[in-house]
């Protein structure tokens, strides 16, 4: 089998295993990306992590992946409202502070923005 065919297989299998508790494609996917950032270490930083990190990384990378799948999923069955209503700033409780925030990255120059306002209350702290 040619690699690209046998990478694209591999990538778009679901289960290895009938069995298997885990989607094959995440787990192969991240696998090779994780390899692909090992290289890179070794190459240009020239740091060497052992294989049994790479083993973890994916475990935890494979764990997330799917607590993210079902939480996506279980949000999937909420029932959405189409009228939201206006949404409008309201004061905090007596006695908290309210922090808005707001930031931004123009992409052409990568420059970069950011401002807030802390409010308790009717008055503006800063």
């Amino acid at each position: 089998m040619e690699f690209f065919v046998w990478l694209l297989v591999n990538l778009r299998q679901s289960n290895f295993a009938a069995n298997a508790p885990t989607d094959w494609s995440i787990l192969f996917g991240s696998m090779l990306w994780l390899i692909w950032k090992q290289r890179n270490r070794v190459v240009f930083d020239h740091l060497n992590v052992g294989h049994a990190s790479l083993v973890e990384a994916n475990r935890r990378l494979v764990q997330e992946c799917s607590m993210t799948r079902s939480y996506h999923a279980r949000l999937s069955r909420v029932p959405r409202s189409m009228n939201l209503g206006r949404v409008t700033w309201q004061l905090p409780t007596a006695g908290w502070c309210k922090l808005n925030s707001d930031g931004a990255r123009c992409q052409l120059d990568g420059r970069v923005a950011c401002g807030g306002v802390i409010r308790d209350g009717p008055r503006t702290l800063g």
